[in-house]
């Protein structure tokens, strides 16, 4: 396999803006008194302009560059003008060296998965372990113990499964005709509309196509005979570039905004026809506490308005705590595991990961070699173990209407597969989160939660032609009469896992069921198990609304979710 390159790429380092020779400083600030029309390069003087700007709820915030010997005389000029608060340094941003040469010469596979009707792209036979569901083997070059049920979730989505459109903020994009593209784009470097920097890269080869393997790994086009297949079944990508080869800054918060439907027209981006279903962050860097304000209100308006924020771990193996955007609030952090389902070497880890996926030896696409349309490259990094979370997420969204970025991400990590005891992603201190990805539990999860099928209390004997008069119940340590029991199942395809924990509300039926509201009752606290009989009356029932709040390591979700109510009782009680 002479054609395909290993690349060995981390995810993009992101540094807060130190003293530079330039001495030029850039800034994000908010404004006392907002200026809503104003133009993108405003001047505020000899010293300082405006860069860019977003308005959200009437708040004004800028990118601003200032003029200064250092960094804190340029912090002393932007205070002395009382016209901005909240001023925060921008992070700077560094790629990583570009792809190194080093073929795999690979055998016949000797592995045990059970994939039937492959897709026909040249090289789906050096992505099946890890695209498909969990096995272990030998795939003639290397032993494996991996696999995240892409496969398998596209066979369970109907054949005319609606378009998940993912954003994908990045750089080192290029056309490429094994990738599904969206019709529009954004250029957070230029403000433009086109995202596409292939002649920069052609002319630049140290520019890395990072962007392109990022969007192959989602939306390669499957069964089209060349090069991957990606793990989305019918997504497309919607592009924006947020770095400048080896250079940026906070663009990435502003292609959040843009994804999400803000508008950016008055500074020569065009509104985005209508907002992303998921959005893939893979970039990140040491910053100490793990976010910035401007970077957390991105995000944050993202998921209030549905859509959910997946972001790579980090490579520099430290705690994501300190890694942005890893280390914000309301966001799916993905780690990287190896060949054998252990943390890879390189992955950031810690309580703030949720989740990991194989970030080693996974195919993607990098610039269009003419010659050979089926030249690929092997990438390495949590950057390539976010886009197939990423896929089984919009994977989730083409099939399931209506899930909130709470429901999403519980069902998500509900259903990884446990790792393996004494492994090292059950390291308390360097642990991978709630397990490994299982994009095909994940869909069958999501579709029974929608029909209620899922999250649920029912009696004991609704689904039972026969009574028992007693049940001992190892939770309760007593034989209770199973009249009075009823199953209580949060997740009723999850496994136990002890980072998770569920509590159970309820409140006066009809009634506002939202943590903190009036009347809200925790009915049962921090259960670990995703299903269990507990004793209640059909009274109880009648008169309260029942929801739950998942808890990941004690990081609680913001939203109840419900629990959907059946009373039936085929087996009549003595």
């Amino acid at each position: 396999m002479n054609n395909i390159t290993k690349a060995i790429l981390t995810t993009c380092s992101l540094l807060l803006a130190s003293q530079t020779s330039a001495e030029i400083f850039e800034f994000v600030v908010k404004h006392k008194n907002n200026v809503l029309t104003p133009s993108a390069k405003q001047p505020y003087g000899q010293t300082i302009k405006q860069k860019s700007f977003v308005i959200i709820e009437g708040k004004k915030t800028s990118n601003v560059t200032v003029e200064a010997k250092t960094q804190a005389e340029a912090l002393l000029i932007l205070k002395s003008r009382e016209k901005f608060e909240d001023i925060e340094p921008v992070v700077k941003m560094e790629l990583p060296k570009s792809p190194v040469a080093n073929s795999y010469n690979r055998g016949a596979s000797v592995s045990n998965t059970s994939v039937t009707d492959e897709p026909n792209d040249t090289y789906f036979g050096d992505q099946r372990e890890y695209l498909s569901a969990f096995s272990s083997g030998n795939n003639g070059w290397i032993d494996f113990k991996t696999g995240h049920g892409l496969v398998e979730s596209w066979a369970n989505m109907s054949s005319d499964t609606k378009l998940s459109r993912v954003g994908v903020a990045d750089s080192g994009f290029a056309p490429h005709p094994d990738i599904r593209f969206a019709s529009e784009s954004a250029d957070f470097i230029d403000f433009d509309n086109d995202a596409m920097n292939e002649a920069w890269m052609r002319d630049n080869p140290g520019c890395s196509p990072h962007g392109n393997g990022v969007s192959s790994a989602i939306s390669a086009i499957t069964n089209n005979g060349i090069a991957i297949s990606g793990a989305g079944k019918n997504v497309e990508v919607v592009p924006a570039r947020v770095l400048n080869c080896s250079f940026g800054g906070t663009q990435f918060k502003d292609s959040i905004y843009w994804f999400s439907g803000v508008s950016y027209v008055d500074q020569g981006i065009d509104d985005i026809s209508k907002p992303v279903d998921v959005i893939n962050l893979s970039l990140g860097g040491y910053v100490t506490g793990g976010c910035l304000d401007h970077v957390q209100e991105a995000i944050d308006y993202a998921v209030e308005h549905g859509i959910p924020v997946v972001v790579a771990a980090g490579n520099s193996t430290i705690n994501v705590e300190n890694h942005i955007p890893a280390g914000c609030d309301n966001v799916i952090v993905v780690g990287a595991t190896d060949w054998m389902n252990e943390r890879a070497d390189f992955s950031n880890y810690g309580a703030g990961v949720d989740l990991t996926a194989q970030g080693i030896d996974i195919l993607g696409a990098g610039l269009l070699d003419e010659t050979d349309e089926n030249y690929v490259l092997w990438w390495e990094g949590t950057s390539n173990a976010a886009p197939l979370v990423t896929a089984a997420i919009a994977n989730v969204k083409s099939e399931v209407d209506g899930l909130s970025v709470d429901e999403i991400k519980y069902l998500l990590t509900s259903t990884t597969r446990n790792y393996d005891e004494g492994t090292s992603c059950t390291d308390s201190v360097m642990s991978c989160g709630s397990g490994s990805l299982d994009a095909n539990a994940f869909l069958k999860a999501a579709k029974l939660y929608s029909t209620g099928n899922l999250s649920f209390i029912k009696h004991a004997l609704a689904d039972n032609t026969e009574c028992e008069n007693t049940l001992f119940i190892e939770q309760l340590s007593a034989e209770i009469d199973i009249c009075q029991l009823y199953q209580i199942s949060f997740n009723a395809l999850a496994q136990t896992k002890a980072d998770i924990t569920y509590s159970l509300y309820r409140v006066v039926k009809g009634s506002e069921l939202s943590v903190g509201a009036t009347g809200v009752e925790l009915f049962i606290a921090e259960e670990t198990n995703p299903s269990f009989y507990y004793p209640l009356t059909e009274s109880d029932l009648a008169a309260f609304d029942y929801g739950f709040v998942t808890c990941t390591d004690g990081l609680c979700s913001n939203d109840i979710i419900p629990l959907a109510l059946d009373m039936t009782i085929i087996a009549q009680c003595p």
